[in-house]
């Protein structure tokens, strides 16, 4: 794909991502699996509009909770392959980015 006159080999760089750092995409599922049950339980608790990602609060309204926290966490990974291939120099810090992410959502929802 070219990408301001330049090509990017996406696929490649979405593997080469996907093989160098298995441990953090390990790492990212298994937070996603924890943000999405703390969440679930967040907004059973407080209510859906306490959720401060507009997304994630925006599918909760329209979907369910459940279903609505579910394709969130879906599209949390799916932009974490996309920037993944955009740059694959920087796929280990992207990763890292979204996994601290996660973890402070984690930390907020259960803390509330």
């Amino acid at each position: 794909m070219i990408i301001l006159d330049q090509e990017v080999p996406l696929k490649e760089n979405l593997l080469y991502a996907i093989d160098n750092h298995k441990f953090l995409w390990g790492l990212l599922i298994i937070s996603a699996v924890f943000d999405y049950f703390t969440t679930y339980l967040f907004m059973t608790r407080g209510g859906v509009d306490l959720e401060a990602n507009l997304i994630i609060r925006y599918l909760a309204h329209s979907m369910g909770i459940i279903v609505g926290v579910g394709l969130g966490k879906i599209l949390q990974l799916g932009a974490a392959m996309a920037f993944c291939a955009l740059n694959k120099e920087m796929s280990k810090g992207v990763l890292l980015i979204i996994l601290a992410l996660n973890c402070f959502a984690i930390t907020v929802n259960t803390i509330y």
